[in-house]
């Protein structure tokens, strides 16, 4: 079984939207929607939970029987943290076997492809995130001053979904409460700090699947899903 979990937990406050930005509206219709109807449609997902804020959980249920989702079948609060987040969904996972596809709710051009590429690595690896080459020099910083030059070709930026099978998931988690400094800031992060020897295949990402994090990608993001209804 694959399942998706969509993040939805934070207030976006570096979008300046004045609600949670995953209420922006996009070309018409709730950018959350906009990403959920993504992993509704995939034929590689089989089920859908989000992941909310505590406060906005009532407003999605609305959403969900409004929009007779047969996949999104659940609505659940996160965490104050993301990997809290990440962890709640893994709770919701208690007795199924299979996989998990950890997703941005931000990130609403996700595609179906990238989801099947995520799906086609895990036949054989146990992790597997989304990666583009740098468009940019990479720089070390020490004291405002640049350090050193790495080799860009080294790098890569990684984006979400992040997809693991499940025991791998509530492994790490098991073992990350066991540490008191936990620090975080994604899943793969979150695997490779704790289970440094699994190996997260990286496949094929999608220059387009950006993350909504400031507010002027609000109109940038609601003219391009206006121009894509329109075709």
């Amino acid at each position: 079984m694959n399942i998706a979990a969509i993040l939805s937990g934070g207030v976006g406050q570096r979008a300046e939207a004045g609600m949670p930005k995953q209420f922006v509206d996009l070309g018409g219709k709730p950018m959350i929607l906009r990403t959920i109807d993504v992993f509704e449609n995939s034929p590689d997902i089989d089920r859908v939970i989000v992941v909310s804020h505590p406060d906005y959980i009532g407003k999605l249920e609305a959403m969900r029987c409004e929009g007779a989702y047969r996949k999104w079948d659940l609505t659940i609060a996160g965490g104050a943290e993301r990997y809290l987040s990440s962890y709640e969904a893994v709770k919701a996972c208690a007795g199924l076997e299979g996989n998990l596809f950890i997703h941005d709710a931000a990130r609403p051009f996700v595609t179906a492809e990238l989801i099947g590429r995520l799906a086609q690595a895990l036949r054989s690896a146990e992790g597997a995130a989304p990666v583009i080459p740098l468009s940019d020099t990479l720089v070390e910083v020490d004291e405002s001053c640049i350090k050193c030059v790495p080799e860009r070709k080294k790098f890569r930026f990684v984006q979400t979904p992040q997809a693991f099978h499940l025991p791998l998931l509530r492994k790490a988690f098991e073992m990350a409460f066991e540490d008191s400094n936990i620090c975080v800031t994604d899943d793969c992060g979150l695997v490779l700090t704790y289970l440094p020897d699994v190996k997260i295949c990286c496949v094929e990402g999608d220059i387009f699947n950006r993350k909504l994090t400031y507010h002027s990608d609000i109109e940038l993001f609601d003219k391009l899903f206006s121009e894509k209804g329109k075709k």
